[in-house]
């Protein structure tokens, strides 16, 4: 009885999948009847796509870890690849278990510490339901209420993945290639992505090399820090990785790389005395590179604004960066002032009206605050949720971050040093510490992002081996 119904799931598959292709192909050929050549690209990309979840069975769930890491678009479809990504898991996840095709875990109970802020969001769009001008409102905002749904179903299922140390290798190795891959992508296309992806539409940054330091990360996660010092491929990789972060000018990557070997240094357990002497000798490295900027010599703008934190001689256009930013204190300003007219609801949630969007994005100003209010983009995640959501959200949401860290640290020796389960462990962990020590985030993207890193560790605390 169990083969026969083994044998009937196997055809079954197949034939869902042939009548969505069916059906796709129908869409394209009435669009090439009418001249329309984006149905045939959906098309292709769509066999493609169904080919690959066919060909990987029962490891269609790393189509998610993998799709988040390369940024690509489908044709015709309005989702980035991470969010095909969650709906191409959720989806074949309802399917697989609605056949007992796999084996799955309970929900984990840590999805729990998630939940007071995806509760509080809920009740915000019920008091003002906003985002729905597909059905004739004037007002738009669906987009992120979207992300962060669709980021809540993705941590339910993906932590009831079980998972195996094959499946975690090719994970790794799909993170390097990934990040490889988004950065062809992003010169393909840079003249666009670069001025969309700039807070202050800066075409002198390299934003698109900032997807190296992912790399970086992970070596760092895989390989103890005393391998680095060794005159092998590892210290050229680690160098020449650091410098093109340098290079890309994003301050954030930047401090993530210069606190990371700090971090493992607690987590691994190990090379700590090693950790705290290269570390010094980098300081005396880095102190000699910040005196002689602007004095002897003259970094490449990128470079200057990665470091622009620092203490030095620096561009007369970094004059508001660093430790000093008036173009941060003023968006955070505007948040609290959010707060102060409604501390339990802030502004009832991404309420955004058409009209007011297509003229305030139209004004032709230096500094468009009132473009980055009205999107959300408040550079500051507790200042942020609050002002969009009310305090209660960024209590919520920090409750969620303390409680991560905590399960991350409580864990840190739970599995084997070197093996693809601890390095992706390690991995998932530095993002989880990072969202705690870094103030810049946005209510709707950042949880996005977490919920998804902390799926992927609750996932790998489900060991098939």
């Amino acid at each position: 009885m169990k083969a026969n119904l083994s044998s009937i799931q196997t055809k079954i598959m197949p034939i869902i999948f042939g009548l969505a292709l069916f059906a796709i192909a129908f869409l394209a050929v009435k669009g090439m009847v009418y001249g329309n050549v984006t149905n045939v690209k959906l098309l292709v990309a769509m066999v493609v796509a169904i080919g690959v979840v066919l060909l990987l069975d029962k490891n269609y769930w790393m189509l998610c870890p993998i799709l988040v890491v390369v940024s690509l678009r489908i044709p015709g479809l309005p989702f980035s690849s991470a969010e095909l990504g969650c709906l191409a898991l959720i989806g074949m996840f309802l399917l697989r278990s609605s056949m007992h095709m796999d084996r799955v875990t309970p929900l984990k109970k840590e999805v729990i510490f998630a939940a007071p802020y995806f509760f509080w969001v809920c009740v915000v769009w019920c008091l003002n339901p906003t985002g729905m001008h597909i059905f004739g409102s004037n007002t738009i905002g669906g987009r992120f209420y979207f992300k962060i749904v669709l980021a809540f179903a993705t941590l339910c299922v993906l932590s009831r993945i079980i998972t195996s140390e094959r499946q975690c290798k090719v994970i790794f190795w799909s993170i390097i290639i990934g990040n490889f891959i988004s950065i062809l992508f992003s010169l393909s296309s840079f003249g666009v992505d670069a001025l969309q992806e700039s807070i202050e539409t800066d075409a002198n940054t390299k934003y698109y090399l900032e997807t190296f330091g992912n790399i970086l990360l992970l070596l760092l996660c895989h390989y103890r820090i005393g391998e680095f010092i060794k005159l092998s491929w590892k210290f050229f990789v680690a160098v020449i990785l650091f410098l093109t972060v340098a290079y890309a000018g994003r301050r954030t990557m930047m401090g993530r790389v210069l606190i990371t070997p700090f971090i493992l240094m607690f987590f691994k357990g190990k090379d700590k005395i090693k950790t705290i002497v290269i570390a010094l000798f980098a300081c005396f490295i880095l102190g000699f590179v910040l005196v002689g900027q602007g004095r002897v010599y003259e970094l490449p703008y990128s470079m200057q604004r990665a470091m622009s934190f620092l203490p030095a001689k620096w561009d007369s256009r970094f004059d508001n960066y660093g430790t000093k930013d008036l173009f941060r204190e003023e968006l955070h300003k505007r948040a609290k002032e959010r707060i102060k007219e409604s501390p339990l609801f802030g502004r009832k949630g991404f309420s955004m009206d058409l009209r007011d969007t297509l003229w305030i994005n139209s004004r032709d100003v230096a500094v468009n605050y009132e473009g980055h209010e009205y999107a959300g983009n408040w550079h500051n995640k507790f200042w942020g949720m609050g002002a969009d959501f009310g305090l209660p959200a960024s209590f919520a949401w920090y409750f969620f971050s303390i409680s991560t860290v905590l399960i991350c640290w409580k864990r840190r020796y739970w599995t084997k040093f070197g093996t693809f389960r601890n390095t992706l462990f390690l991995y998932y962990s530095l993002f989880m510490v990072y969202d705690l020590i870094f103030a810049y985030g946005h209510s709707a993207v950042t949880p996005f992002g977490q919920w998804i890193n902390f799926a992927m560790l609750l996932a790998l605390f489900n060991k098939n081996d």
